[in-house]
């Protein structure tokens, strides 16, 4: 089994609800978020998958998100949007489109800080 794995970042505020009930003040991050796919096979180039594929979808989920505030995006209203959030929301948009292109996906991570991160895995 092979492994790879791309990133990309984005920008967007949020603002996540206290154990008391209020919300903490809104703030920006510098996201980093890493989609890491397996496969079993290469292609006839020796790879996977092209990494600029997955790039490609990677940039394609977080666009909505990037430069805005998440709490006021519709995906975020019924659901915080916490980094484990983020994750799980972008792994399921991204394991559809990479099921088409013969990969699994097998983790989302993201990064709200260089040391604070949160993954979804498929399993």
């Amino acid at each position: 089994m092979f492994e790879i794995a791309v990133s990309q970042k984005f920008k967007a505020s949020h603002a996540i609800r206290a154990t008391s009930g209020e919300f903490e003040p809104g703030h920006l991050h510098e996201w980093k978020v890493e989609a890491t796919v397996v496969g079993r096979d290469m292609d006839a180039t020796g790879c996977v998958i092209d990494f600029a594929v997955v790039q490609r979808h990677l940039r394609s989920c977080i666009s909505a998100w990037d430069n805005k505030n998440l709490n006021e995006l519709g995906m975020f209203l019924d659901i915080p949007p916490s980094t484990e959030y983020l994750a799980k929301c972008l792994f399921d948009q991204l394991q559809a489109t990479l099921q088409e292109d013969g990969v699994t996906l097998k983790k989302v991570t993201v990064l709200e800080t260089e040391n604070c991160s949160a993954s979804f895995l498929g399993l």
